[in-house]
């Protein structure tokens, strides 16, 4: 009888403490969700955390509130996906402008793992590199760690220096549309016909249910010949290689690190240490009174982020084949390596 008391009392003991466990962390999460709203209500929105990280010497230091900093602008995936697109890359780089970063960032290393993704948001990327570069009068190192092809490339080229891994591959200098499919013989088998109205010559070009005229496709062909001739003009203008080498001998090939570097892709091969002593001596930075961070998306804007399936009352299951493009990426003109 004294036993079943005993246990029970103890069972007793650590509801309670989990009890009042659940509701400390219940109290610190709103607490935290009611401060990022009113955050946003006063128009102050801030979605990352300050991470610091290790030196070449491979160390972390807590330095004064003036000490330079290296700021690591992070590329990694298809762009123009959620993760990454002109909006966060924004963002990240408004509030590296801000609050604690404010004129201590010395540098940028763009540390870059990209396939590529969408033309607007490749171009846009690059060119708010480029625009913060000149603002706060800072060079910028970009690290290849694994792919940096197409419109990760792209973004690359806004970098004053390229680095890679001697692992990595590099290229892939080229623009796909979208695929454009033809079903016209299919109905024709299944007995199906189709009548589509518009107003406007060409206006439903390429319609999968009408056989296609001659030379259909070309507004089509001119977009994309006026991306890649952008594309082009970018390499050719910030890396000094051959307009007709680059066209005509190494097209939308990849390559890997070591004939990158032959060709002029890339300056360098090496590690992030290695890119992080380049910026450094850019900056005639020769000691290790400086801090290397990173911006880090933090979780409470991503709890809160609208496209999140917790504030539209649902469970979305989703299933993809193999190699399926991004939603947000489908329909789009791509820098990306196939």
């Amino acid at each position: 009888m004294q036993e079943s008391i005993w246990r029970a009392g103890v069972r007793a003991l650590v509801k309670g403490v989990c009890l009042f466990a659940g509701f400390g962390v219940g109290m610190v999460i709103l607490a935290e969700m009611v401060g990022a709203i009113a955050d946003q209500d006063k128009g102050i929105s801030s979605y990352y955390d300050l991470e610091v990280m290790p030196n070449v010497k491979g160390e972390r230091k807590e330095l004064a509130k003036t000490a330079p900093v290296l700021l690591v602008a992070n590329v990694e995936g298809l762009i123009g996906t959620e993760r990454l697109n002109m909006q966060t890359f924004h963002q990240m780089l408004v509030e590296a402008r801000e609050g604690v970063l404010n004129k201590r960032v010395k540098g940028v290393l763009l540390r870059i793992n990209s396939m590529g993704g969408t033309v607007t948001d490749s171009d846009a990327i690059y060119r708010m590199v480029g625009a913060f570069k000149e603002q706060m009068g800072v060079p910028v190192v970009a690290y290849v760690e694994g792919v940096c092809a197409s419109g990760g490339y792209y973004v690359a080229c806004a970098a004053d220096r390229i680095v890679a891994s001697d692992t990595a591959i590099v290229g892939s200098i080229g623009v796909v549309s979208p695929p454009f499919m033809n079903v016209t013989k299919l109905m024709e088998k299944v007995g199906v016909e189709s009548e589509t109205f518009s107003k406007g010559k060409g206006k439903d070009s390429l319609n999968p249910f009408r056989p296609w005229g001659p030379d259909e496709g070309k507004n089509f062909d001119d977009i994309l010949a006026f991306h890649y001739d952008n594309f082009v003009s970018i390499v050719t203008d910030k890396r000094k290689v051959e307009r007709e080498k680059l066209v005509d001998d190494w097209g939308a090939k990849v390559f890997p690190a070591p004939q990158a570097l032959e060709m002029g892709l890339i300056d360098a091969m090496g590690s992030f240490a290695d890119a992080q002593k380049a910026l450094l001596a850019e900056l005639a930075i020769d000691d290790d009174y400086y801090q290397v961070v990173q911006l880090q998306r933090n979780w409470i804007s991503q709890l809160l982020q609208t496209q999140s399936t917790l504030w539209q009352g649902k469970v979305q299951h989703e299933w993809k084949w193999p190699n399926q493009l991004d939603s947000k990426l489908e329909n789009q003109f791509l820098y990306l390596m196939p």
